[in-house]
């Protein structure tokens, strides 16, 4: 019983804080950058391009405010 009461509680309290958090409006946010409209030469499109990119940045690599990850296939 004293645990069921402790759980309402804590819910109630949950509810009472999100009902208390203002909502983000969307003009009140900053606006997003474009989308690119080509990738660059260096993002791989295919296998073999990205061994090379991982040969050759690492798993990792910005440029131009593009990131570009890399990752081992997890079998």
């Amino acid at each position: 019983m004293k645990s069921k009461l402790i759980a309402v509680l804590t819910a109630g309290m949950m509810l009472a804080y999100a009902a208390s958090v203002p909502p983000v409006l969307a003009a009140e946010q900053t606006t997003p950058a474009g989308a690119v409209a080509t990738l660059p030469d260096w993002i791989p499109k295919d296998l073999a391009s990205a061994l090379e990119f991982r040969n050759t940045y690492g798993a990792t690599h910005i440029d131009n405010g593009l990131v570009c990850v890399v990752s081992k296939l997890k079998r």
